[in-house]
């Protein structure tokens, strides 16, 4: 019983270690393959856009003017690869993070996160109403800022003009939830779930900027820290985007 016992604890360690050597390939992997995607990807895109430019600025005859319509669209098509090879890479950056917990303040993170939309509220009379009941949180602050900023910028991008949004931070059943609520155009509910697909988009890109990439993050951000998340909306009743940790030590 014992030559069994131990041997049932060096096939585990082993099974552990060969986890620990498989999981530290991958990550190097996304490592790499950020690298390539931001380099190799992104020389081609400057060389069009360059040439581009340089094309635009040198048609002045009339007999060209049909071109630069078309000029202007090859500029913009770069523009937006170049956002969706920013994208790619930050989500790379996120599923290759190596975890590391600690005690956070949400307060902290909301308003280092709310900086960088100060002007895009102003612009467009958005308010921010936060309701803080738990504020302190063993987590990893890397994960959570990420979260964060992707559903606030999901927020403030599918509110309507003139309007509020809400978080709020509460303890329910051992858990510690952070929700983001709009009042914003809404989630029709068979796409609920579709959304946190990485590269899936609802509306055109003529409609909403972005890539995809925001709702796929906070979704694999989950993954990794044990959280669950979801969704609660209705069309043109805006949209409750909620987090759940389960570890509040």
């Amino acid at each position: 019983m014992e030559r069994n016992s131990k041997k049932y604890k060096n096939e585990n360690n082993n099974s552990s270690l060969n986890l620990i050597k498989e999981l530290a390939k991958l990550n190097e992997e996304y490592k790499s393959f950020a690298y390539i995607v931001s380099h190799d990807l992104r020389a081609p895109l400057r060389a069009i856009q360059g040439y581009t430019s340089i094309l635009s600025e040198d048609i002045n005859d009339d007999k060209c003017d049909e071109l630069k319509p078309i000029l202007g669209k090859i500029l913009a098509s770069v523009a937006q690869m170049n956002v969706l090879v920013s994208d790619l890479v930050e989500y790379s950056r996120v599923v290759s993070h190596e975890k590391q917990e600690e005690i956070v303040n949400i307060t902290s993170i909301i308003d280092s996160v709310l900086v960088e939309f100060k002007i895009k509220m102003q612009d467009r009379n958005i308010v921010i109403d936060k309701n803080i009941c738990a504020e302190r949180l063993f987590s990893d602050r890397y994960f959570i800022r990420k979260m964060l900023y992707a559903l606030i910028s999901n927020a403030i991008k599918f509110s309507y003009d003139n309007s509020v949004v809400y978080i709020n931070t509460y303890l329910q059943d051992e858990g510690f939830v952070i929700e983001v609520v709009d009042n914003g155009i809404g989630i029709e509910l068979k796409n609920q779930n579709i959304i946190f697909e990485i590269f899936e988009r609802l509306h055109g890109i003529e409609s909403y900027t972005g890539s995809g990439t925001g709702l796929a993050i906070v979704k694999k951000a989950s993954e990794i820290l044990g959280c669950s998340y979801g969704v609660k909306s209705d069309i043109n009743n805006g949209s409750c985007f909620w987090v759940k940790f389960n570890n509040t030590k």
